[in-house]
C-alpha cells in the first residue's frame, strides 16, 4: 500500500524519474477506454503533458499476496487532463506489483469505468 501511495505522488506530481523506478521495465497500463501503453509510452504521455493526472482517490482496497506478487483490487475516482480538457472518471482496478530487483514495482494496470 505504501508502494501505490508514492506512485500515486508521482503521478499528481509529474515525477517521471519515481514513476520509473515504480514501473517494471515491461509494464503495461491498460487505460479505462481499452488503450493500451507499455511503460515507456506511458511516461511519455505524462512527459508530452499529453496526460496530466490532477488526482487519483483509490477506495475499497484489497491486497492480496502471492510470494513476490501482490494484486490489489478496488476503486477510484480519477482526475485527469487529457490534453487539456478535464477528464473525471470513477473507476475499478486491477493492479499487479512484483518484488524485483529489491522492491516492489508495477507490472500492470487494467481499469474499468463505473456506471
Amino acid at each position: 500500500m505504501a508502494v501505490e501511495k508514492a506512485r500515486i505522488a508521482a503521478l499528481a506530481t509529474d515525477d517521471l524519474a519515481a514513476l520509473d523506478r515504480l514501473m517494471a521495465d515491461d509494464a503495461t497500463y491498460t487505460h479505462s477506454n481499452s488503450v493500451l501503453d507499455n511503460k515507456q509510452a506511458f511516461l511519455e504521455s505524462i512527459r508530452s503533458g499529453r496526460l496530466k493526472y490532477v488526482s487519483l482517490d483509490h477506495a475499497d482496497q484489497q491486497v492480496r499476496l502471492y510470494g513476490e506478487t501482490a494484486i490489489l483490487n478496488g476503486t477510484s475516482k480519477v482526475l485527469v487532463l487529457v490534453e487539456g480538457k478535464e477528464n473525471r472518471v470513477a473507476l475499478r482496478f486491477t493492479l499487479t506489483y512484483v518484488f524485483k530487483d529489491g522492491r516492489w514495482q508495477m507490472a500492470a494496470w487494467q481499469s474499468t469505468r463505473l456506471p
